[in-house]
């Protein structure tokens, strides 16, 4: 496959993604109403917290590791 096909292939699946992302949302908010909902947004934010603690720029680190060329082997 070429560079803009893979590109495309990628750009629709996060198209797609991201709309159901969206659809899911609007489905929880309707289903859950506002009491509900503002519990799961709250624990959405505490995981988002979470994840930024635990990630810590190792995966900043290792794209740009891996951009070097250096084996990506001996990044794992």
């Amino acid at each position: 496959m070429n560079p803009f096909r893979n590109t495309l292939t990628l750009s629709a699946g996060d198209l797609v993604a991201k709309a159901a992302y969206f659809l899911a949302f609007v489905y929880l908010a309707h289903k859950l109403e506002l009491a509900g909902y503002g519990v799961l947004e709250f624990s959405l934010a505490v995981r988002t917290y979470l994840i930024l603690l635990a990630d810590a720029g190792l995966e900043l680190w290792a794209i740009r590791e891996a951009a070097k060329g250096l084996d990506v082997r001996i990044l794992v």
